[in-house]
């Protein structure tokens, strides 16, 4: 792994490397020259393999000036005494409340919350013997926004993006007794000075996003980080895809010897769906990968449905004792002519956009706090999460899964100028690696029903804008075996957008009336129609609609009401083509955007509140809001 020798800040290509290999037919995706694992296994489920938590205690330090590699605070024999001690998951723009939880203009700018550049993290632990001749991966299922990782004083790799799971091969760099893990971590800085009348946005060339947008980039450590020991021949990762009363499942095995290996795989479908335990004998060269390839009858399997969200689990075996789980739902949606359907019914995406975030805990949230808003979003109606701009805890697609909410899950790409949409197709490749990631790590949530490549992006240049996007819809579509529609969230209704026949669903983010044309609200519907006639036989939804409001102040909160009914109420009319309606936003949230600097960057578009999630008046309208009458009825095959 010496070749990732990335310690600048810019790289020629994106530096994990990230590819797919057919391997025996299906497309595999790779970094750092290994298969990309499962990271459900952050919960420490499978009984054969090693697991240490990271949690906890790491000592901290900022390092805004770059002074840490020539200090080498990586270094075994570093002194960092007088460094802080922090919490992992951890943000850096949480360390000091009375800054982050303020609404008071002028506590804007100031506090951790608006320190870029470089920090450090450092943790000892102990491996015990118990950890010999197993394969060892250090997992994070987040850190922002790149990530230098050492171990034992030696640079292993760097990642970049701030939000998608990465796994790195440390069993050469770690040995039994006390071992060190360091982490250097950079965020950008947005603004040249956060506090001038008209501040100026810094481009950051190779990064997504590559300059500000309207959401707040939380640093640090900001998820999970653990060890996970395994055999040297071991399931990297389980494909699923339950249709029909039947499983289809792809076990991707990898021999990390220098010897062939013959292995048995045993393949269980899960208890409750009577399907039959299911055996492969397969050969793998030396530092290789295969494939084990299934189809399962499941025939007692129940539908995984919005009000019975069913789920099994799959197990797969090998005869050293190494396993792998995943836990997968029966179920189908797919386009039809203007219409989506779940398991062959109609249905119309009432839905929420939400910010992964929290007042006391920015982006480094709890399970309990998860619990807290998403059970609230169900009570408030919607069935469906917009997972806006960027891939969630594993832990959300997990809650939504068992509790039967939709999701569209989403990617970084916020305002992607055509320069750099040209710079990441033709060069660098992290778009590429982002739309990957996302399709590859979340694939088997039966929660996850659709894609979304861009949010609000360049299209001056038709011709750059329309190949950047078939590329990002390819690469899903080269892995999801699971076949989900893919769509993108246009900036307003753009019937010259040059893109919108490659996606299986026009997404439409519109404000008319709110943001722009504000005597033109009533022209929705319409405009709308436009669209269909240009696209006939393709479904719209509504990825973005709001407005705003401040708590119990009448005047806000009944204009927030009347745009919302103005909008829905058209949608609805155009329902027979208009599949769905997802509001802006569940929760005010925090931004940098200098249009929110005099609530110390809150931003007042939810339908409840940042700091206490009280409920607004538009909480319990939206609540009410009907849906057309085809809503989960039955169509035909």
């Amino acid at each position: 792994m010496k070749r990732w020798k990335y310690l600048t800040v810019e790289y020629p290509k994106e530096p994990m490397e990230t590819h797919t290999k057919n391997i025996d037919g299906i497309n595999v995706l790779f970094q750092y020259d290994k298969v990309v694992p499962s990271f459900d296994t952050y919960k420490f489920n499978e009984p054969t393999r090693k697991y240490l938590s990271l949690d906890g205690e790491w000592k901290f330090n900022f390092d805004l000036e770059n002074r840490g590699l020539e200090g080498k605070y990586y270094a075994v024999d570093f002194d960092d005494s007088t460094w802080q001690s922090v919490m992992v998951p951890h943000c850096i723009d949480t360390m000091e409340k009375h800054y982050f939880q303020s609404f008071s203009q002028a506590d804007y700018g100031k506090g951790p919350g608006f320190f870029d550049g470089f920090a450090w993290y450092r943790k000892h632990i102990t491996l015990n013997n118990t950890w010999n001749n197993k394969v060892i991966t250090l997992k994070f299922l987040g850190a922002y926004y790149s990530a230098w990782i050492f171990v034992n004083g030696e640079y292993v790799a760097v990642h970049e993006g701030g939000h998608t799971p990465f796994s790195i091969d440390i069993t050469d760099y770690v040995h039994e007794g006390d071992n060190l893990i360091a982490v250097r971590i950079l965020r950008d800085k947005w603004y040249d000075d956060y506090l001038a009348q008209k501040p100026q946005p810094i481009t950051h060339r190779t990064h997504i996003v590559h300059s500000p947008v309207d959401l707040w980039p939380y640093g640090g450590l900001t998820r999970n980080v653990y060890l996970e020991g395994t055999e040297k021949v071991y399931i990297s990762k389980i494909l699923v895809n339950a249709r029909d009363k039947k499983l289809e499942i792809k076990v991707i095995a990898t021999n990390d010897t220098e010897e062939e290996r013959h292995i048995k795989v045993s393949i269980n479908p899960g208890e409750g769906t009577n399907g039959i335990l299911q055996e492969h004998e397969v050969v793998i060269r030396p530092k290789s990968v295969r494939v084990i390839s299934d189809l399962i009858d499941i025939p007692n399997a129940e539908l995984w449905e919005l009000d019975n969200p069913r789920l099994y689990e799959a197990r797969a075996t090998l005869d050293n004792g190494d396993s792998l789980s995943s836990k997968y739902g029966m179920r189908t949606f797919r386009t039809c002519d203007t219409k989506l359907l779940l398991n062959d019914k109609a249905i119309f995406l009432k839905g929420l956009n939400w910010h992964e975030e929290t007042f006391e805990n920015g982006r480094a949230m709890t399970k309990k706090e998860y619990d807290r808003e998403l059970s609230l979003m169900q009570e408030s109606g919607a069935i469906f999460l917009r997972n806006c701009v960027y891939n969630r805890h594993p832990y959300a697609y997990e809650y939504c899964d068992s509790h039967g909410l939709l999701m569209l899950d989403d990617i970084d790409h916020f305002w992607i100028t055509c320069e750099m949409q040209k710079f990441q197709l033709e060069e660098y490749g992290l778009s590429r690696a982002l739309a990957l990631k996302m399709a590859w790590n979340n694939m088997n949530h039966p929660s996850v029903v659709m894609w979304c490549v861009q949010n609000e992006c360049d299209m001056s240049k038709p011709d750059i804008f329309r190949a950047w996007v078939y590329d990002l819809v390819n690469a899903i579509r080269s892995i999801d075996i699971q076949n989900r529609p893919i769509t993108q969230a246009q900036q307003s209704i753009r019937w010259a957008d040059p893109s919108l026949d490659i996606c299986d669903v026009i997404g439409v983010n519109e404000y008319l009336g709110t943001h722009h044309e504000t005597d033109k609200e009533h022209e929705l519907a319409l405009r709308l129609e436009r669209l269909h006639m240009q696209y006939p036989h393709k479904p719209i939804l509504i990825t973005e609609n709001g407005a705003w409001s401040i708590k119990d102040h009448e005047e806000t909160e009944k204009w927030h009401i009347e745009r919302f009914n103005a909008h829905y109420e058209q949608v609805l009319s155009v329902s027979e083509f208009v599949v769905g309606y997802v509001m802006w936003v569940f929760k005010d949230y925090k931004t940098r955007h200098p249009y929110a600097r005099k609530n110390n960057g809150v931003s007042g578009m939810g339908i409840v509140t940042f700091d206490k999630l009280e409920k607004k008046k538009i909480f319990d309208v939206y609540k009410n809001a009907k849906v057309p009458e085809y809503h989960l009825q039955k169509v035909p095959k």
